[in-house]
């Protein structure tokens, strides 16, 4: 007879502390204050604020240098 401990798998998931980050971004609506103030131009692929909030959640979460932060920015889960 197979024990139920047997049968049990652990099923881990690693995640960063970026719904946190997100939350809190929101919360204090900080990409509407900086749209606020730093206007876009419609031409572009990304405006002014959500550039300066992957800054923010990149020296936050993983520091990585400037010249992988597009690499680091191309998960889509990023830019909220």
């Amino acid at each position: 007879m197979k024990n139920d401990a047997d049968s049990l798998g652990l099923d881990s998931k690693a995640i960063s502390a970026l719904p946190i980050i997100n939350k809190f971004i929101k919360r204090i609506e900080l990409k509407e204050l900086l749209s606020k103030y730093l206007p876009s131009k419609k031409n572009q692929k990304l405006s002014h604020a959500d550039a300066i909030l992957l800054f923010v959640r990149n020296i936050l979460i993983e520091r990585e240098p400037l010249y992988k932060l597009s690499e680091w920015a191309a998960h889509p889960v990023l830019i909220a």
